[in-house]
């Protein structure tokens, strides 16, 4: 990033882009880490300047618990109650984007 202002955008979109997998694509993404918030253009990508990428970790929700009590995603990122293996819910995800933001 080049200034602190399109980091705090692109976290913003980054975010948005989470609310919107989970509330419209009963989505967990399960894995929010620096390598997976990326900057764009806002000029070629509809006015966005963050994107949540890499879907590999993600869940449906409602599937039934989200993995057998194992940890996902990045561990620097990971929500403390993650590493202490309960279940992956969305607030874990909100934590691991405050660690991104630290990070």
């Amino acid at each position: 990033f080049r200034t602190i202002k399109e980091l705090l955008e692109s976290m913003r979109d980054a975010i948005k882009a989470h609310q919107s997998l989970y509330v419209t694509g009963n989505i967990l993404h399960r894995d929010i880490s620096s390598n997976n918030i990326i900057i764009t253009d806002p000029a070629t990508a509809d006015g966005f300047k963050g994107m949540l990428i890499d879907l590999g970790l993600a869940k449906i929700r409602d599937s039934g618990p989200s993995g057998a009590r194992q940890q996902t995603g990045t561990m620097q990122f990971m929500a403390v109650e993650v590493l202490r293996m309960v279940d992956h819910t969305y607030r874990h995800d909100l934590e691991s984007f405050f660690y991104v933001l630290l990070w």
